[in-house]
């Protein structure tokens, strides 16, 4: 049972770098003084990040395996999120969504693959 918990845990990280990120924009526009537009941008790098890390980090977790990966996404993930809340600047901004894309790419694959090793059938499927 507590694999199942974890695994869910694990897929909320994309969406809740997405949901809790959106509500905030209109007011970093002001406090980093840019156009909402440019700001934007941020949201782009980071679905960038995450469309294209698992290129890297599936074959990456047939290698190394599962654990390896999962843990190197979230330690990607979790310091890009403590660089985004700390940063005033835009430039390292767009540069730490991107790496979240990044983390959050490498924990949807090792997720994916773990809900994979661990279920078969109709057990994958919910009821």
């Amino acid at each position: 049972m507590n694999i199942i918990v974890i695994l869910l845990l694990l897929t909320t990280v994309e969406q809740f770098a997405v949901d809790v990120y959106l509500p905030s924009l209109p007011a970093m526009t002001d406090y980093f003084g840019v156009d909402n537009a440019y700001l934007q941008m941020t949201l782009s790098l980071y679905l960038l990040g995450f469309a294209l890390s698992p290129l890297l980090f599936g074959p990456l977790t047939d290698y190394y395996g599962r654990r390896k990966i999962l843990m190197s996404g979230l330690i990607i993930f979790v310091l890009a999120s403590l660089v985004c809340s700390i940063t005033s600047s835009i430039t390292l901004l767009l540069l730490a969504r991107l790496c979240q894309g990044i983390g959050s790419g490498a924990i949807v694959v090792a997720n994916q693959s773990m809900v994979r090793d661990s279920f078969n059938g109709k057990q994958l499927a919910i009821e």
